[in-house]
């Protein structure tokens, strides 16, 4: 199909979908329920994709800023034993990585670090 070969939102939009398929697929099979991961950067920037990133019974994080995201991350390693979140996450600009070189500051107003 031509739309595929040429990339796009179109086709970043279709691995976002596939990807909260197949966690439903899970969900209805063991009774999880799926955490949509959108949070209110992405939410109010309209920077979630319907049936992929919005997929799931409940947005667990649907009021924090994503700044607030990584302030909780970096206050969950400091709480526990051993670190939660691998540091090397927390340290990487953010990005839904569906293209090479994806960051989110290119459609979100506010990075990680504000």
């Amino acid at each position: 199909m031509p739309l595929l070969r040429e990339g796009g939102v179109a086709l970043e939009n279709l691995q976002a979908r596939i990807r909260g398929n197949l966690l439903m697929v899970y969900s209805n099979r063991y009774g999880w329920l799926v955490l949509s991961t959108g949070n209110k950067s992405e939410l109010s920037m309209g920077n979630c994709t319907l049936y992929g990133d919005m997929a799931g019974g409940y947005a667990l994080i649907k009021d924090l800023f994503k700044r607030d995201v990584y302030a909780l991350a970096h206050y969950l390693n400091r709480v526990h034993d051993a670190p939660m979140i691998p540091q090397a996450i927390l340290e990487r600009p953010p990005s839904a990585e569906l293209r090479e070189n994806q960051r989110d500051t290119d459609s979100l107003p506010l990075t990680h670090k504000e």
